[in-house]
């Protein structure tokens, strides 16, 4: 009964029915009993697996809440770079004559497709504008105001807490991921040689091995 050969939740629940089953079914119990496998070799089993499977809970909790993350935060920078690209093409018509505007404000060139660049470029964007009164006469004249790039700006602030937010958890499940191959390890090795044990106990009573879950 190898991990590799099963999915994670079947591995999980075959392990369970493994150590349930050892315990519970009197035969079985006191046949493993002679191999070595008593009431604190059992425990010691038991706990390597409920360490698993609290991991594999907590990395399923991670995961769920990272795909709301996700969806939040796409959804927002979709929001923000609509808004964005209407006031950046408002913009450079505007300040189609004002050079040190259009270098200030990164009017020109491409717009960033990798998240932090893309970032860099509204950012940059709102602050200055913000921070330059003289800017204003040339936005106001095409009908943006300064509420409409405060506005801007202060969805990019919720965008930037659930992108790290969102880079933040991801570490976590990293963590959690390297935590529960660790740990499947060791309850591969001790499962393993149960099995093993387990076979030759019931050598001549493969009614038990069916108990156990195994063929």
């Amino acid at each position: 009964m190898h991990f590799t050969k099963l999915s994670k939740s079947d591995y999980l629940y075959r392990v369970s029915t493994l150590f349930t089953n050892s315990v519970q079914d009197e035969k079985i119990r006191n046949a493993v009993f002679s191999y070595g496998y008593n009431q604190e070799k059992m425990e010691e089993g038991k706990k390597l697996y409920e360490a698993l499977d609290s991991l594999e809970r907590e990395y399923l909790r991670a995961i769920d809440i990272k795909a709301a993350l996700n969806f939040q935060k796409q959804k927002l920078h979709r929001q923000v770079n609509k808004s964005y690209m209407k006031y950046l093409k408002i913009a450079r018509i505007a300040f189609d004559q004002h050079i040190e505007a259009r270098e200030s404000l990164m009017l020109e060139g491409i717009r960033e497709r990798i998240f932090e660049k893309w970032f860099h470029q509204v950012d940059v964007f709102c602050n200055n504008i913000l921070g330059n009164s003289e800017y204003w006469p040339y936005l106001e004249q095409y009908g943006i105001q300064s509420k409409d790039i405060e506005g801007l700006k202060a969805l990019l602030g919720e965008l930037r807490v659930l992108a790290d937010q969102t880079l933040k958890l991801t570490g976590q499940v990293k963590m959690i991921t390297e935590k529960k191959r660790a740990q499947t390890i060791h309850v591969q090795n001790w499962v393993s040689d149960y099995i093993k044990i387990a076979r030759i106990a019931f050598e001549d009573a493969p009614q038990n091995l069916e108990k156990l879950g195994l063929v």
